[in-house]
């Protein structure tokens, strides 16, 4: 973990491990720092700055500097690949070792013996809010889970535990490098995750829609095959399963560029408007081309996704303004061809009404007697 996520690492030595552990405690109780995992603290200001998918990060990293051994599963093998995340687990999930050890473990605040006072203290010092008491969701902690090894068809739990007690058959896993967030402990940088067609196809049947085709659309643009995922096929253990998992991989489609865009595109299939092209280039009126999200053609409508980050400082070269004033000048000229622009943010997605006044509104066509994707 780079310096600036603000990890205290654990120590090799038995005894510094104890000195520095007793120092950390201190620390979390006069509300310097936060206790992540036992002997591991992040300042305050890195975890409640933090949004949440990078608070589950850093604890996967915490857990990680605890034990090198652990395999991150299913969802949070995905997250630590870089696959993205409609919405962020409750818990780091790892595999469990051995029998009677699944589950939740118990959860610790992070801000340990700390009192009331200290805490507000704390939330003021790095938030500056009126009332502490609001924002103490942020130090929400979160748990890891542990999840037995992936069950195939044809054999029972008490089977496949007992081939693993024997050796005669392993946790399967693969290492990743550790990514932008870095790692919490060397060596060797990174983690033990799922297997991809594992964590595949262990975790997507069981997303919504959506987020199945969000996970799919980005592990295509990473040109995976179906083919790869068969040797794996049997961890589908249900009809119902295959079908969850056939519907989205073959919906899926890597030229969805973002998350945004992979969420939209469920979207409007599940509110039964027609599909649009993707990624389609039109020729502005001084030569230059607009590549643009979506495109119903035969209607003159074009749909684009506005990500929050779009305009934010860092997300592009230039300014924000500069990006506000150039996303202007684009939809001007894309309107002077005669086309209708329409645009939708992240609320919209997660509000569906909204989406399907903004395209109706603007005419797009729906598909009669389709048989929809599943609306959870």
């Amino acid at each position: 973990m780079e310096p600036d996520d603000g990890l205290l690492l654990p120590m090799v030595n038995g005894g510094e491990n104890r000195q520095r552990s007793k120092r950390l405690s201190t620390a979390v109780e006069r509300g310097q720092m936060l206790r992540l995992r036992p002997g591991i603290g992040i300042r305050p200001e890195t975890w409640l700055r933090a949004p949440r998918w990078k608070q589950f990060l850093l604890v996967a990293a915490a857990a990680a500097a605890q034990d090198e051994s652990r395999i991150f599963a299913r969802e949070t093998s995905l997250a630590l690949r870089g696959i993205p995340l409609l919405h962020t687990p409750e818990a780091v999930q790892i595999r469990a070792h051995g029998y009677g050890r699944n589950g939740r473990s118990p959860v610790r605040a992070l801000t340990g013996n700390a009192d009331q006072q200290t805490v507000s203290a704390m939330i003021r010092r790095v938030l500056s809010p009126q009332d502490p008491q609001r924002e103490l969701w942020r130090l929400r902690p979160l748990p890891l889970k542990r999840i037995e090894a992936p069950l195939p068809r044809g054999i029972s739990r008490q089977q496949l535990r007992q081939r693993i007690r024997s050796g005669q058959q392993r946790i399967a896993w693969e290492h990743v490098a550790a990514g932008p967030l870095g790692r919490a402990a060397d060596p060797p940088p990174g983690y033990r995750v799922d297997p991809l067609e594992i964590a595949l196809l262990t975790a997507v049947p069981a997303m919504s829609w959506p987020e199945a085709v969000t996970v799919l659309d980005a592990v295509k643009r990473q040109s995976m095959d179906v083919d790869q995922l068969v040797p794996h096929w049997d961890l589908l253990r249900t009809g119902a399963a295959e079908r969850a998992f056939l519907g989205a991989w073959e919906f899926a489609d890597a030229r969805s560029e973002s998350a945004l865009e992979s969420w939209s595109r469920a979207v409007i299939h599940q509110l039964g408007f027609a599909a649009p092209s993707l990624q389609r280039e039109i020729v502005l009126p001084d030569g230059s081309l607009a590549r643009v999200d979506f495109l119903w053609e035969d209607e003159g409508i074009i749909g684009e996704a506005d990500g929050l980050a779009k305009y934010r400082a860092g997300g592009y070269t230039e300014d924000p303004d500069a990006e506000r004033i150039r996303e202007k000048r684009r939809q001007n000229a894309l309107e002077h061809l005669g086309y209708k622009v329409r645009r939708w943010e992240m609320r919209h997605l997660r509000d569906p009404g909204k989406l399907a006044e903004i395209l109706h509104a603007a005419g797009v066509p729906r598909v009669p007697h389709r048989q929809l994707a599943p609306a959870n």
